[in-house]
């Protein structure tokens, strides 16, 4: 009789720590998932944030004679939004 509550126990303490692995890696792919849509959504973010500035000082300066150094600050601007964007759309 003690041989089999020994058995039973060990039996259940094996499916108990299965269990507790099994939904601890799981937990861990879900939390990658989740990493992953929030780097897209902070890219997605940024690069709204950088076409609303552009459009901002090209608006600004439509009609006036734009200084070079916003017109510098214009072109940074457009190189690092595409690079923003070939990080989304290569998806690193």
């Amino acid at each position: 009789m003690k041989n089999i509550v020994t058995a039973l126990t060990l039996l259940g303490i094996a499916f108990g720590a299965y269990f507790h692995i099994d939904n601890r890696y799981a937990l861990a792919k879900e939390l990658q998932l989740v990493e992953m849509r929030l780097d897209q959504k902070i890219t997605n973010d940024e690069i709204l944030a950088i076409q609303k500035i552009i459009y901002q000082l090209e608006d600004q300066y439509q009609d006036k004679h734009m200084p070079e150094s916003v017109k510098d600050d214009i072109r940074d601007l457009k190189q690092y939004l595409e690079q923003l964007k070939s990080k989304k759309k290569g998806g690193s």
